[in-house]
């Protein structure tokens, strides 16, 4: 009997933690975020990103910040949309190309990996819609003869 209560009382101890701690997840961590936990990391909004110029260049080199856009990349658009994995994280970003005011434009996929976010140099740390440029290493042709992107949707 001693054993049997002894067992209860250990496994009681043992979940009362997990009782306690609804609201975090030891992988995941906290459920709710306040705006203090995310200035200690940086990110930025999706929507900062959706309608951001897109920039081509054929450098080799990629900066991590500019004052302003250098004179060998080519605007050539803006992300129209971002993809989404089934863990949550942005897998491709999407955009227009070719055609003339979007009449014959067709939609690309590019690989999140691809795109090289460069920081405005003198910003105020917080990131925001005017604080960076989307960079691709690729030259417009390469971008316009990318394969086109249909969605599994609209099959």
């Amino acid at each position: 009997m001693k054993i049997l209560v002894l067992s209860i009382i250990i496994g009681l101890l043992t979940m009362s933690p997990v009782m306690a701690e609804k609201d975090y997840d030891r992988e995941m961590g906290p459920k709710f975020l306040s705006a203090q936990d995310l200035r200690e990391h940086e990110y930025a909004y999706a929507s900062d990103f959706i309608g951001a110029n897109l920039y081509v260049t054929h450098a080799n080199q990629v900066p991590r910040s500019v004052t302003e856009v250098p004179d060998e990349w080519e605007d050539v658009g803006s992300i129209d949309d971002l993809i989404l994995t089934d863990d949550g994280k942005v897998g491709a970003a999407l955009i227009d190309v070719g055609g003339f005011f979007g009449i014959g434009a067709r939609t690309v996929a590019i690989n999140r990996h691809a795109l090289e976010v460069v920081r405005v140099e003198g910003d105020d740390g917080v990131f925001g819609d005017d604080d960076f440029y989307v960079v691709l290493k690729a030259t417009r042709d390469e971008l316009e003869n990318a394969p086109e992107y249909e969605s599994a949707r609209d099959n």
